[in-house]
């Protein structure tokens, strides 16, 4: 995907004169055009993204009947979520003492949306206790389809921050091992802060490029 612009405006501009000099600078056929700045300006809180027309045509390809859902999505406001660390907490409990309005998010059993412009779960001491992690919902999906049973043996690959990798863990319950690598040592050190916020024991985190950890 090609790397996005983002124009912001220099002084107090008339808001229109802003966005004519924002199109004049943007190469359509080339990048993604946000306009995150501008809606900021004029009270939305929405994006106007402009996909290259070979992305599209390769999604088309892709997606066949989905693919108007598909972009239709793309104007739609952010979803959030929070799953639930179960190893420390099981779903039932946690509901109880929620302090968020929350919906059940349909293809996983622990993760829930919640309503961002209402909560900030990451200000609520359940997060420094590690009772949940926030995350997308659609990246709540690798670790929930996975058939991970206690004892196995798990590696994964690609882990910081955690997302996957604690919840993970919590199917090991606290048997097996798991290996959490990520290519990046700054970004291992909160896989790891992670990792150690939702209790997980049965670990080990390394931070190394993936052809190394297959020659070993």
């Amino acid at each position: 995907m090609c790397k996005g612009t983002i124009i912001k405006p220099k002084g107090k501009k008339n808001k229109m004169d802003f966005l004519k000099r924002a199109w004049a600078e943007v190469d359509l056929d080339s990048i993604e055009y946000n306009l995150k700045e501008y809606r900021r300006l004029i009270g939305e809180k929405t994006e106007i993204m402009i996909l290259p027309e070979s992305f599209k045509d390769r999604i088309k390809k892709q997606l066949k009947d989905e693919y108007e859902d598909y972009i239709g999505c793309l104007d739609k406001g952010m979803n959030h979520g929070i799953r639930v660390n179960t190893a420390k907490i099981s779903v039932e409990d946690f509901l109880k003492i929620s302090p968020f309005e929350l919906e059940s998010i349909p293809w996983t059993d622990n993760g829930f949306y919640y309503d961002d412009k209402k909560y900030v779960p990451s200000k609520h001491p359940y997060y420094y206790a590690g009772l949940y992690y926030i995350q997308e919902p659609s990246a709540m999906t690798p670790a929930s389809v996975l058939d991970i049973k206690p004892g196995d043996t798990v590696l994964d690959i690609c882990a910081a921050p955690g997302g996957k990798s604690t919840e993970l863990a919590a199917k090991l319950g606290n048997t097996g091992v798991l290996i959490s690598n990520d290519i990046s040592n700054s970004r291992a050190k909160a896989l790891l802060k992670n990792l150690e916020l939702f209790g997980t024991g049965n670990m080990s985190v390394v931070s190394e490029p993936p052809n190394k950890l297959s020659a070993r």
